[in-house]
């Protein structure tokens, strides 16, 4: 059912009389499920049969016309830049200054003015919704001319069958093969240019899926509540998402250290008072905001990134005249003095997307919440990051071992600095003890009052701490899901998802986590590992435990939940299997995994990477599926192909080479096939064509060399740093030894 995307709305009744069998289902499809308003099972009517009717309320009464659905929005596609630029400057290099004026009061003039300019210059469409009729991912609007030429030859040749009618249709057809030969040529280079282009594989996918109109199915499922009843209504699905990601519900607050809560909420007091009173830090960070900074942040700005509840497009601001920067220039710094942001930068439309491999989405846990918010407070949060992230950077405030989301810093980072400590305990006949730790909910967890203290206690102070202050208050979201808008409501604790600033503000918030520990460890954002390397494993439990212990008394002090059922630990051995431990943590054992996963990497006891490749293998077939997709959509190139190729399946194949390069030459010649067969694909030639050939005529390296290559450049990349970071220290350390 949920390969198909069917959904059973019984309603947990039984249907068969003098029985508890719930044989009788009532399946419906997804797209359909929005027009069920209840099912019911009708136990009172008296019916000659031992099954049970089962009624199924359907909105009958909103007929949709034509298989459609109407949605009013504004048409970019229709947008005269010129002339959208020009409205800005028209508008924008008239717009007065008022002294004093509130921050709310000058960002509420200057909505209204640049709503001015887009119903001046932008178009509003009906969005229409097909539930059917799809046409194919090349088909433009040339096309459907043509085709619609076709469509009323074909129609006067059937009404009169004359030569010249015939003619007519005859060159109708040619034209319109032509102009589809067209489409299919462009659109396969626009899509060979687009994952070209893209810098990492979620980019390369997104690309791809916007191209290919593969949209992902996050339709959200009624939801099943701890008692069996199921939650059709979309108002009600929303207040349970509400519960689960922004209420700290999943918070364990009886076994936090509420003395500690209590020193940490009277500091922050008194320093909100501190900042509130005292004249601005006289430090660089807290300089009024230039031109040039917001200009750079626009700049950075994406085509297709998701606007807010205020609608205003990233489009529409990088292509605006000068004189709406300059505009933007006061607001931002009339937001800067006052330590207070425009309350619609604080709003958000939170959708949910669904969580890769769930058995079941009748469960709000199985979503994920992406927060789409402002885009100009996203513009004003990229100059403060910028700005505090050379502070906490040139003063080295964040812990060494976080590798997640930090310039010079990456996965490869972290994977490197673990299993290199691996193969050298192997070298020297020793075990490695490993903890990979899982924090629940972490971005939704994070104690705001905590973080505001921490960012102080680092030389965070003045205008930036007041701004960051604001920023992390009174913030309002809504759910919205399935075309339907909850109702607005305060988050209190958690950063926002999605947001600028966010990844910085968490590295800052746990970077004492793993403080006092004796063990070696990494992290990447908020997936953490630690490990300990010896010869006596009675030796090294108790030290790793007395490590979990202080992890364990570090999540209560900062009110943060550990995932027992999601943290695991793994003995690497080249001895063979070992003996289960006793770690725990919360007085419960944690699980052995003997393939632990730690960012995309599947490990095993002996770090021969088997399992690793065997899952590159899934996912490579996943993907050389898409390339002859494409292929079988669309009339493109061989040039373009082989582009797509090596956006979509090589990366797949050579994500974190470095690390699993050592394994053994018959595990990784499996990939040697999946080359054979995407290059072949590509070329249009038979799958049994050598590979070697196939290598030669796409002028595309052989993978083992391609692992060569990254690993080299790899190591360089590190020597080359300047900076102290683990995987150098690693790699300086083994030369010496």
């Amino acid at each position: 059912m949920t390969e198909n995307y069917l959904i059973c709305v019984n309603d947990g009744q039984y249907t068969r009389r003098n029985s508890q069998s719930v044989i009788d289902l009532a399946i419906i499809s997804e797209n359909i499920y929005n027009e069920v308003k209840d099912c019911i099972t009708l136990t009172h009517e008296s019916v000659k049969s031992d099954h049970i009717a089962v009624y199924l309320d359907v909105k009958s009464e909103e007929k949709i016309e034509d298989n459609q659905t109407t949605e009013e929005i504004w048409n970019l596609k229709k947008i005269d830049w010129n002339k959208w630029k020009n409205t800005t400057k028209q508008i924008f290099s008239s717009f007065e200054y008022v002294n004093r004026e509130k921050t709310d009061d000058l960002y509420r003039r200057f909505e209204i003015e640049f709503e001015k300019c887009m119903e001046d210059t932008i178009p509003k469409i009906a969005k229409r919704k097909l539930i059917s009729h799809r046409h194919p991912v090349w088909w433009n609007e040339e096309v459907k001319d043509f085709k619609r030429k076709l469509n009323q030859a074909q129609r006067r040749f059937k009404s009169r069958s004359t030569p010249e009618n015939f003619q007519i249709l005859k060159n109708a057809e040619s034209e319109f093969q032509e102009i589809t030969e067209k489409a299919q040529e462009e659109w396969g280079e626009h899509l060979g240019e687009k994952l070209t282009n893209a810098r990492t594989a979620k980019d390369r996918w997104n690309a791809f899926k916007k191209m290919t109109k593969k949209t992902t199915n996050n339709i959200v499922l009624p939801f099943i509540d701890c008692d069996g009843k199921v939650l059709f209504n979309e108002q009600l699905k929303c207040e349970e998402l509400e519960k689960t990601y922004f209420k700290g519900n999943h918070l364990k607050t009886s076994s936090f250290d509420q003395t500690h809560y209590e020193e940490i909420m009277k500091k922050y007091k008194n320093i909100s008072e501190e900042m509130f009173d005292q004249e601005m830090e006289e430090k660089e960070y807290n300089e009024p905001i230039d031109p040039d900074e917001l200009i750079g942040a626009i700049q950075r700005l994406k085509n297709d990134t998701a606007p807010g509840p205020d609608q205003i497009f990233s489009e529409l601001l990088m292509k605006a005249d000068e004189s709406l920067y300059n505009v933007l220039s006061y607001v931002f710094n009339k937001s800067w003095e006052e330590g207070k942001l425009p309350k619609p930068w604080k709003l958000a439309n939170v959708k949910f997307i669904r969580k890769m491999g769930k058995s079941t989405y009748n469960n709000p846990s199985s979503y994920r919440p992406i927060s789409l918010t402002s885009i100009l407070g996203k513009v004003m949060e990229r100059v403060v990051t910028s700005r505090l992230e050379g502070y906490i950077e040139t003063n080295s405030i964040l812990d060494p071992e976080q590798e997640g989301f930090r310039h010079y810093r990456s996965t490869e980072n972290a994977l490197l600095s673990l299993t290199q400590n691996i193969f050298n305990a192997f070298n020297n006949n020793e075990f490695i003890l490993a903890v990979f730790i899982d924090l629940e909910k972490a971005y939704d967890s994070v104690w705001r009052e905590g973080l505001l203290t921490k960012l102080y206690d680092n030389g965070v102070k003045g205008n930036i701490w007041n701004w960051i202050n604001n920023f992390l208050k009174e913030r309002q979201a809504r759910c919205v899901i399935n075309n339907h808008k909850g109702s607005w409501f305060e988050t209190k604790i958690g950063l926002p998802q999605g947001s600028v600033i966010a990844p910085l503000l968490f590295n800052i918030f746990i970077k004492d986590i793993f403080a006092n520990l004796s063990c070696k460890k990494c992290k990447f954002a908020d997936d953490g590992t630690v490990w300990i390397n010896g010869k006596n494993l009675n030796d090294m439990e108790k030290q790793v435990q007395k490590d979990l212990n202080i992890i364990q008394d570090w999540t209560k002090k900062w009110r943060i939940n550990l995932s027992i059922e999601k943290t695991e630990y793994c003995i690497f051995s080249r001895n063979g299997p070992i003996k289960k431990m006793n770690l725990q943590l919360e007085g419960k054992l944690l699980k052995y995994n003997c393939n632990p996963k730690i960012l995309g990497v599947t490990l095993d006891e002996k770090l021969s990477f088997l399992k690793h490749i065997e899952n590159v293998e899934q996912k490579a077939h996943k993907a050389i599926s898409l390339l002859r997709m494409i292929k079988g959509v669309a009339k493109v190139s061989t040039k373009i192909l082989l582009q797509i190729y090596q956006s979509i399946v090589l990366s797949t194949l050579e994500y974190a080479s470095s690390v699993w390069q050592t394994c053994e030459t018959n595990i990784t010649d499996k990939l040697n096939k999946i080359q054979r067969k995407g290059l072949a694909i590509c070329l249009n030639v038979t799958p049994t064509s050598s590979v070697e050939t196939l290598e030669v005529v796409s002028g595309i390296l052989p993978i083992h060399l391609r692992r060569e290559e990254i690993a080299t450049r790899t190591l360089a990349k590190i020597n080359s740093y300047d900076i102290s970071i683990p995987i150098k220290q690693i790699l300086d350390d083994w030369k010496t030894n």
